[in-house]
């Protein structure tokens, strides 16, 4: 009976050695996973938290740290051995920087009569002349008078409008008259500013202007900063006229 005792409590034995060896060797186990990991919150000030999260994910998985987010309090929450956690840490820091300031697009949008009677052209810019010499290559127009000037200002990727009201020209024919003075809407979806072999390249998306009861012009542009750029035209539903925009466009900070 004693040996038979003896023998079992040997094989007790033999059997937590074997158990202890055997997570030795396995350190994927849950409780070594689990042994001397932390986790530690880091505020986000200026990036988008799901930026980060998505940046730094790749890096996290390599390293057994896990990242998560907390929008609500803005946090990062990092779980993983000190060391790791550490590095993890100062990868957040370093894309967590305030966003370079954004530059604002300023345009100015001539609207010009177009008609033809002799009068001569009247209130016309030295610096529209450029434009004013591509609208008679285009059209048989004899004169052309300066409407109005809008200006508008507004940051690069925002959209951007404004209104008004018009005065009457004094001089313009009886068609234009009953037709132009009024309200014009310009407004434009966004902008873009790009890059080229030429230098920036401004894109404004869906621009969009109605003056009055005249039909109303829409297009996509494309122009370079300083340069005048003919939009549109739209005809006067009597009459020999037309309603012609002119735009420039200039990139400040």
């Amino acid at each position: 009976m004693n040996k038979i005792r003896y023998w079992l409590a040997a094989i007790a034995v033999m059997g937590c050695v074997g158990a202890a060896a055997a997570q030795e060797q396995n350190p994927q186990s849950p409780q070594s996973k689990s042994a001397g990991l932390i986790t530690r919150t880091v505020d986000v000030k200026y990036a988008d938290l799901y930026k980060i999260v998505s940046t730094l994910n790749p890096i996290a998985k390599a390293n057994g740290t896990i990242i998560t987010a907390d929008s609500r309090a803005r946090v990062l929450l990092l779980t993983g051995s000190p060391e790791r956690i550490g590095e993890m840490e100062s990868l957040v820091r370093r894309l967590d920087i305030a966003p370079a300031s954004e530059k604002n697009l300023e345009l100015t949008v001539y609207l010009l009569t177009a008609n033809d009677s002799n009068r001569a052209s009247q209130n016309i810019p030295q610096q529209l002349d450029p434009a004013l010499k591509q609208l008679r290559s285009i059209f048989n127009y004899k004169s052309y008078q300066v409407l109005d000037t809008i200006f508008m200002r507004n940051r690069i990727l925002e959209h951007g409008s404004t209104s008004g009201f018009l005065a009457q020209l004094e001089g313009e024919s009886k068609s234009a008259s009953s037709l132009l003075p009024g309200r014009y809407n310009l407004s434009y979806g966004h902008s873009y500013l790009t890059q080229d072999d030429r230098g920036d390249l401004i894109h404004l998306d869906n621009v969009s202007l109605q003056v009055g009861q005249v039909s109303g012009i829409s297009t996509n542009i494309d122009l370079r900063p300083g340069q005048m750029v003919v939009v549109g035209k739209s005809n006067f539903e009597t009459g020999n006229g037309a309603l012609i925009a002119v735009i420039t466009a200039r990139v400040v900070d």
